[in-house]
């Protein structure tokens, strides 16, 4: 087996169903990949869906676990264990992948040298209900602005977008897969579970002879629900990144964590003035929340999670 498809989803059938699709009308040999879907909710809907396709696609290898603990970092964990795989590739239920996705990701893993360890590509935001004239695209396609539109090796301490990732299976099993304490935890919103991930797989050997590769050849069209183009989403979004990447810290020695807590207490403080001092640049109150105060819950999340006190934030 080539390729494992591994999507974890959390009751939303809908939007898995076209995933699904997109998996099964993929230009690569079925024989080559396999489709490998972890549910991570409550509801049975997800496990008739997956039992429908099954049927309707004999000549497809769709597997179906359940997670039962909530967490996106575990239900990937398990989707590692299950697949047989070469290699991992990693999506949400809410991506649409081209035709050619799979075949051009294992063209890059047997052709680009030196060989790469992990391949992925930027994002292409699908708006079904419309785009606010505040919003920016930078919003949701961090990928593309910071890792360019040219196929390049990824420089030390970057890292590739979580839903669009393709990964060695044995270095995967070598670091022991996603650290469960961060990424989304069923309806609760959290990140960094892919970053924390790559910050390990840099730290090995000093990050000689590790080869991360970025495509655009592998974009793919991430459907972004309504409610996530809301400020109030993606406020709560910043507040929660900023505790889980503290999150990220929290094996470290006390004297360090104080040192932590200093510096975020100095970071809230530095980007509560500059909100302030930059009202009067913004038009639209909107972008300003987004752009200055985001990064004061940022770090306000961070704070907290260094003083042992955590908020969760609800999605919707």
């Amino acid at each position: 087996m080539e390729i494992s498809v591994v999507i974890c989803t959390y009751n939303r059938p809908d939007l898995l169903k076209s995933a699904l699709i997109c998996l099964i009308d993929q230009s690569l040999t079925k024989n080559k990949y396999e489709i490998v879907v972890i549910d991570n909710g409550p509801a049975k809907n997800t496990e008739k869906l997956i039992g429908k396709f099954k049927s309707l696609y004999p000549d497809n290898k769709i597997f179906y676990f359940r997670e039962y603990k909530p967490g996106l970092s575990r239900a990937r964990n398990l989707g590692i264990k299950k697949s047989a795989g070469e290699y991992i590739a990693f999506i949400d239920d809410d991506a649409q992948m081209p035709k050619d996705w799979l075949k051009n990701a294992l063209n890059l893993f047997r052709t680009i040298k030196p060989s790469p360890l992990a391949v992925g590509g930027p994002e292409e935001p699908v708006l079904p209900g419309g785009k606010p004239d505040w919003f920016k695209e930078e919003y949701y396609s961090p990928t593309i602005n910071k890792l360019g539109q040219k196929g390049r090796f990824l420089k030390k301490g970057e890292s590739l977008n979580g839903s669009n990732m393709m990964i060695n299976k044995k270095i995967l099993l070598q670091l022991g897969g996603f650290d469960t304490r961060i990424g989304m935890q069923g309806l609760y919103i959290s990140a960094h579970e892919e970053t924390a991930f790559f910050e390990r797989l840099w730290q090995l050997n000093n990050g000689k002879d590790i080869f991360v590769y970025y495509s655009p050849d592998l974009l793919f069209r991430h459907i972004i629900q309504d409610f996530k183009l809301k400020v109030s989403y993606l406020l709560k979004r910043s507040f929660a990144a900023g505790q889980a990447w503290f999150a990220k810290y929290n094996k470290v020695s006390f004297p360090r964590r104080l040192i932590l807590v200093f510096i975020s207490f100095f970071y809230v403080f530095y980007h509560i003035l500059i909100s302030i001092l930059t009202v009067p640049v913004y038009r639209k109150p909107q972008q300003w929340l987004i752009e200055k105060v985001s990064k004061v819950l940022f770090g306000i999340g961070f704070l907290l999670f260094g003083l042992g006190i955590v908020i969760k934030q609800k999605q919707n």
